[in-house]
């Protein structure tokens, strides 16, 4: 009697345990891992410039092609930077710039997330500071 009890308390719990499963959870966590930028992908964003730096920019990040925080730092280093179809220089980039910053390197997952590494910066518009908290 007692072995039936057992034996019937253990499908019990297995079928509850069976019935807790998420269908489709494996899938739903691979998703999110390729979703996370690695050293070797090409990381697209749009952004908007928050505050200027000596050598970086901290900027609110509006749209990307990975998953990442909405805030990122940008490091002045190894950037080539356009505005108007003309290079100009990472200093002249200003609070309030609309970007696109095409990054392939390093992703420091902090936060903000740090782009460290070669990256293309296109300055889209220049919008004024108030304007820029869309």
């Amino acid at each position: 009697m007692l072995k039936k009890i057992i034996s019937a308390s253990l499908i019990i719990i297995c079928l509850f345990a069976l019935s807790s499963c998420k269908p489709g959870s494996d899938t739903e966590a691979e998703t999110t891992a390729r979703q996370r930028p690695t050293d070797n992908s090409t990381l697209e964003i749009e952004a908007v410039v928050k505050e200027k730096y000596n050598g970086s920019i901290l900027v609110k990040v509006k749209d990307s092609t990975y998953d990442i925080s909405d805030l990122a730092y940008v490091l002045g280093e190894k950037a080539k930077v356009t505005k108007d179809g003309k290079f100009i220089s990472f200093s002249e980039i200003n609070v309030g710039d609309k970007l696109y910053i095409k990054h392939k390197g390093h992703v420091a997952e902090t936060y903000p997330v740090q782009l460290i590494g070669e990256k293309e910066i296109r300055v889209i518009t220049e919008i004024s500071e108030t304007a820029s908290r869309w």
